[in-house]
């Protein structure tokens, strides 16, 4: 594997900066590369460092880590839907995914944690017919006098799981919107961030309060405590016919495109901590940005 520096000319620098949002630039795009680690690569998750990514198949179905500073990558898994949100643990940087396996047609999930460095696994859940979410409720870190705080959804709902006790919150009447995704924790473990389908991607308190709407941002991830990042996609009854990468501010009053309109880039990931933020293109190609405050 390399990674290629892609040298943006002047035209086309100065088309992605007007293309940024006249409401106000955000970050400063430093420069861009194309991960090439496979011809159809998606779904990519980034380290709190920014220094590994996992990525998986079109349909989720396996698991891979690259090393981006060495380029060695590793097979987590083969299994059917082991791509589908895995996770990297904050404290410990160990990888949390799922696996699967059919019995008599019949299909069981379990939760699985990856040690990168030792390649030990562990059981977290055990093979299940109704696994709710790729994160645990707790997943028994064994670090003590720190409050495990998980958010996910369930389609339903936003579920608060404190060391293992869930509240559920439903942030909006049934009447108004058709369900809840891309659910998760700011970075300071303050506020929640999710995509009401029928309303867009909003911030609530822990009480499901709604502090901001963010517009019809899709896939949202935290960049840091004031920014998210997800896709502003279009698309007709069939298939996507646009998306582009977007910098939003945690009020909603400042958006930027970091992407240009042709290149259908996709499911954003960012380690705000190290200014990177990366993407998959709809043809499989994965990209990784590099980007500063302005």
């Amino acid at each position: 594997m390399r990674i290629r520096n892609l040298r943006i000319g002047s035209l086309a620098l100065i088309s992605l900066m007007m293309a940024t949002n006249l409401s106000g630039q955000l970050v400063k795009v430093l420069h861009k590369e194309k991960i090439d680690i496979e011809k159809r690569a998606f779904y990519p998750v980034l380290n709190d460092k920014g220094d590994l990514l996992l990525f998986t198949g079109a349909n989720y179905n396996g698991l891979k880590l690259v090393d981006l500073s060495t380029g060695k990558i590793t097979q987590i898994s083969e299994s059917e839907g082991a791509g589908f949100e895995p996770v990297f643990e904050v404290n410990t940087g160990n990888i949390i995914h799922r696996e699967t396996r059919f019995v008599e047609r019949r299909k069981y999930q379990s939760v699985q944690r990856y040690n990168p460095s030792s390649r030990q696994r562990t059981e977290l859940v055990p093979s299940t017919r109704n696994l709710k979410a790729t994160l645990p409720s707790t997943t028994r870190s064994g670090i003590k006098n720190v409050p495990e705080i998980r958010v996910y959804s369930n389609a339903q709902s936003v579920i608060i799981s404190n060391n293992g006790v869930e509240k559920l919150i439903k942030p909006f009447p049934e009447s108004e919107v058709s369900g809840y995704i891309w659910a998760s924790l700011s970075p300071d473990k303050k506020r929640i961030l999710f995509y009401a389908t029928g309303k867009g991607t909003c911030i609530a308190d822990f009480n499901g309060k709604v502090i901001s709407f963010l517009g019809n941002i899709q896939a949202p991830r935290w960049y840091t405590d004031s920014l998210v990042v997800g896709m502003d996609a279009r698309n007709n009854e069939y298939n996507y016919t646009s998306s582009r990468i977007q910098l939003v501010s945690a009020d909603g009053k400042t958006k930027q495109y970091l992407t240009g309109e042709g290149e259908m880039a996709m499911y954003p990931t960012a380690s705000g901590q190290a200014g990177k933020i990366a993407y998959n293109t709809y043809n499989g190609d994965i990209h990784l940005l590099t980007v500063k405050p302005e």
